[in-house]
Protein backbone atom coordinates (compact mmCIF):
# COMPACT_ATOMS: atom_id res chain seq x y z
CA UNK A 1 0.00 0.00 0.00
CA UNK A 2 1.50 3.07 -0.61
CA UNK A 3 0.93 5.07 2.98
CA UNK A 4 1.60 8.34 1.23
CA UNK A 5 -1.54 9.00 -0.32
CA UNK A 6 -3.14 7.67 3.50
CA UNK A 7 -0.94 9.80 5.87
CA UNK A 8 -3.66 9.83 8.86
CA UNK A 9 -4.90 5.79 9.08
CA UNK A 10 -7.51 4.68 10.88
CA UNK A 11 -8.53 2.29 12.77
CA UNK A 12 -8.89 -1.14 10.25
CA UNK A 13 -6.52 0.41 8.10
CA UNK A 14 -3.19 -2.04 7.10
CA UNK A 15 -0.34 -2.25 5.25
CA UNK A 16 3.61 -3.28 5.30
CA UNK A 17 6.16 -1.38 6.09
CA UNK A 18 4.62 2.03 6.58
CA UNK A 19 7.48 4.48 7.52
CA UNK A 20 8.25 5.45 11.00
CA UNK A 21 6.61 1.68 12.32
CA UNK A 22 8.52 -1.53 12.95
CA UNK A 23 8.57 -3.66 9.51
CA UNK A 24 5.41 -6.05 9.00
CA UNK A 25 2.00 -5.81 9.41
CA UNK A 26 0.50 -2.77 10.82
CA UNK A 27 -2.82 -1.88 12.36
CA UNK A 28 -3.78 1.50 13.39
CA UNK A 29 -5.33 0.74 16.89
CA UNK A 30 -2.65 -2.21 17.71
CA UNK A 31 0.77 -1.47 16.12
CA UNK A 32 2.60 1.90 17.47
CA UNK A 33 5.24 4.06 15.78
CA UNK A 34 9.51 2.97 17.13
CA UNK A 35 9.51 4.15 21.02
CA UNK A 36 6.16 4.27 22.20
CA UNK A 37 4.84 1.32 23.91
CA UNK A 38 1.43 -0.79 22.71
CA UNK A 39 -1.07 -0.31 25.79
CA UNK A 40 -3.84 -2.23 23.89
CA UNK A 41 -4.94 -4.92 26.14
CA UNK A 42 -3.19 -8.77 25.53
CA UNK A 43 -4.69 -11.72 26.44
CA UNK A 44 -1.68 -14.42 25.35
CA UNK A 45 -2.50 -18.04 24.86
CA UNK A 46 0.34 -20.53 23.60
CA UNK A 47 0.27 -24.46 24.51
CA UNK A 48 3.41 -24.36 26.44
CA UNK A 49 6.21 -22.34 27.56
CA UNK A 50 8.97 -24.20 27.08
CA UNK A 51 9.55 -24.41 22.72
CA UNK A 52 9.64 -20.71 22.55
CA UNK A 53 10.93 -17.59 23.77
CA UNK A 54 7.59 -15.44 23.19
CA UNK A 55 6.56 -16.48 27.05
CA UNK A 56 9.39 -15.04 28.27
CA UNK A 57 9.30 -11.99 25.94
CA UNK A 58 5.61 -11.13 26.87
CA UNK A 59 6.30 -11.39 30.63
CA UNK A 60 9.33 -9.09 30.56
CA UNK A 61 7.59 -6.45 28.69
CA UNK A 62 4.71 -6.73 30.62
CA UNK A 63 6.78 -6.40 34.25
CA UNK A 64 8.48 -3.62 32.21
CA UNK A 65 4.98 -1.99 31.65
CA UNK A 66 6.04 -2.00 28.20
CA UNK A 67 2.76 -4.53 27.00
CA UNK A 68 -0.72 -4.43 28.83
CA UNK A 69 -0.67 -7.99 29.36
CA UNK A 70 -4.34 -8.85 30.70
CA UNK A 71 -4.34 -12.74 30.54
CA UNK A 72 -1.71 -15.52 30.57
CA UNK A 73 -3.50 -18.78 29.64
CA UNK A 74 -2.12 -22.23 28.73
CA UNK A 75 -4.13 -24.56 26.26
CA UNK A 76 -2.46 -27.77 26.85
CA UNK A 77 -3.38 -29.21 23.63
CA UNK A 78 -1.19 -30.78 20.94
CA UNK A 79 -2.72 -31.69 17.49
CA UNK A 80 -4.22 -35.58 17.77
CA UNK A 81 -1.85 -36.67 14.97
CA UNK A 82 0.63 -36.55 17.32
CA UNK A 83 -0.68 -37.92 20.52
CA UNK A 84 -3.67 -39.60 18.82
CA UNK A 85 -5.90 -38.65 21.04
CA UNK A 86 -7.25 -35.99 22.97
CA UNK A 87 -4.11 -34.14 22.83
CA UNK A 88 -3.84 -32.97 25.99
CA UNK A 89 -0.51 -32.90 27.89
CA UNK A 90 -0.73 -31.64 31.37
CA UNK A 91 2.90 -30.70 32.01
CA UNK A 92 2.61 -27.83 29.92
CA UNK A 93 -0.01 -26.32 32.02
CA UNK A 94 3.31 -26.68 34.67
CA UNK A 95 5.26 -24.87 32.22
CA UNK A 96 2.91 -21.70 32.35
CA UNK A 97 3.83 -22.10 36.09
CA UNK A 98 7.55 -22.35 35.99
CA UNK A 99 7.46 -19.31 33.82
CA UNK A 100 5.59 -17.10 35.94
CA UNK A 101 7.83 -18.41 39.21
CA UNK A 102 10.86 -17.58 37.00
CA UNK A 103 9.89 -14.34 36.28
CA UNK A 104 9.08 -13.68 39.82
CA UNK A 105 12.32 -14.71 41.04
CA UNK A 106 14.00 -12.95 38.58
CA UNK A 107 12.92 -9.59 39.63
CA UNK A 108 10.24 -8.79 38.06
CA UNK A 109 7.07 -6.91 38.92
CA UNK A 110 4.35 -9.15 39.61
CA UNK A 111 1.51 -6.92 39.51
CA UNK A 112 1.63 -6.76 36.06
CA UNK A 113 1.48 -10.30 35.02
CA UNK A 114 -1.75 -12.54 35.55
CA UNK A 115 -2.23 -15.53 37.28
CA UNK A 116 -2.28 -18.50 34.84
CA UNK A 117 -5.60 -19.35 33.33
CA UNK A 118 -5.90 -23.01 31.91
CA UNK A 119 -7.74 -22.87 28.54
CA UNK A 120 -9.39 -25.77 26.85
CA UNK A 121 -7.67 -29.31 27.51
CA UNK A 122 -8.82 -30.81 24.16
CA UNK A 123 -7.81 -30.50 20.72
CA UNK A 124 -11.67 -32.01 19.21
CA UNK A 125 -13.01 -28.80 19.05
CA UNK A 126 -14.38 -26.16 21.40
CA UNK A 127 -15.31 -26.95 25.38
CA UNK A 128 -17.59 -23.75 25.92
CA UNK A 129 -17.25 -24.18 29.94
CA UNK A 130 -13.71 -23.71 30.65
CA UNK A 131 -11.77 -20.77 33.11
CA UNK A 132 -9.32 -19.85 29.44
CA UNK A 133 -13.06 -19.23 27.21
CA UNK A 134 -14.63 -17.61 30.68
CA UNK A 135 -11.95 -15.21 30.88
CA UNK A 136 -11.77 -13.95 27.09
CA UNK A 137 -15.10 -13.30 27.34
CA UNK A 138 -14.82 -11.63 30.77
CA UNK A 139 -12.06 -9.20 29.63
CA UNK A 140 -13.59 -8.71 26.20
CA UNK A 141 -16.72 -7.48 27.87
CA UNK A 142 -14.64 -5.15 30.67
CA UNK A 143 -12.73 -3.50 27.68
CA UNK A 144 -15.08 -2.96 24.91
CA UNK A 145 -17.33 -1.58 27.69
CA UNK A 146 -14.28 0.54 28.85
CA UNK A 147 -13.99 2.02 25.55
CA UNK A 148 -14.85 0.10 22.76
CA UNK A 149 -12.33 1.86 20.30
CA UNK A 150 -9.60 -0.11 22.00
CA UNK A 151 -8.78 -3.25 20.40
CA UNK A 152 -8.04 -6.13 22.16
CA UNK A 153 -5.10 -7.85 21.09
CA UNK A 154 -5.45 -12.03 21.42
CA UNK A 155 -1.70 -13.52 21.15
CA UNK A 156 -1.45 -16.95 20.51
CA UNK A 157 0.74 -19.72 20.14
CA UNK A 158 -0.26 -23.75 19.62
CA UNK A 159 -4.12 -24.91 19.07
CA UNK A 160 -6.44 -22.17 19.14
CA UNK A 161 -9.21 -24.17 20.99
CA UNK A 162 -9.91 -22.17 24.21
CA UNK A 163 -10.03 -18.87 21.22
CA UNK A 164 -12.78 -21.09 19.53
CA UNK A 165 -14.61 -21.94 23.17
CA UNK A 166 -15.08 -18.47 23.82
CA UNK A 167 -16.36 -17.46 20.60
CA UNK A 168 -18.97 -20.54 20.90
CA UNK A 169 -19.95 -17.94 24.19
CA UNK A 170 -20.68 -15.15 21.44
CA UNK A 171 -18.07 -12.85 22.46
Amino acid sequence: MDWSQNANPVLGDWGFNRPGYPPGLYIHGVSVPDGQIMMNPVIYDNDECSDVRDDEFMLSKASKGEANLVGFIATPVMAAVFTGDNGYVPQWEQTFRDARNAAASQGMCMDTIPEVTVGSIYNTGPQPDTDGARLIVELSHYYYDQNPEIMIVYSIGGQANTLASALCQRL
